[in-house]
């Protein structure tokens, strides 16, 4: 697993950043893997990145781009950038989609990833 704590979650890599370890807002929630990327300044997500939390806008795994003004509910595993924000694609398929929030993974205990990370990836025969 990679190591939350760190600023930088890639060794000589400076353009990207774990969220929960740069962002100084407390009105702006990150999970702790979530990472951005920003060639100029990666520190700088909280000027340079807006999202509107409205009690709809609050789907899991979704990709925002860079500079997205997010202002409505947008759908699981999303990628949506803009402003105001538009679904570029989803990440995949329906049926993975729907696999995926069955198995709700990102609530399990860290050494249990670990243990099913192959079959999480592959989504066959993962319970």
């Amino acid at each position: 697993m990679p190591d939350k704590t760190l600023l930088y979650p890639r060794k000589n890599d400076k353009t990207t950043v774990y969220l929960k370890n740069c962002v100084k807002s407390p009105f702006i929630e990150v999970g702790d893997y979530s990472f951005y990327h920003d060639f100029d300044n990666p520190l700088g997500f909280e000027k340079k990145c807006v999202l509107y939390h409205y009690l709809y806008t609050n789907n899991d795994r979704l990709i925002i781009g860079s500079r997205a003004i997010v202002t409505k509910n947008v759908e699981p595993f999303s990628i949506v950038g803009g402003v105001p924000a538009k679904l570029i694609r989803k990440r995949f398929s329906k049926e993975k989609i729907q696999k995926l929030i069955n198995l709700k993974w990102w609530d399990w205990e860290e050494e249990t990833i670990k243990q099913k990370l192959p079959e999480i990836m592959n989504l066959e025969n993962c319970n």
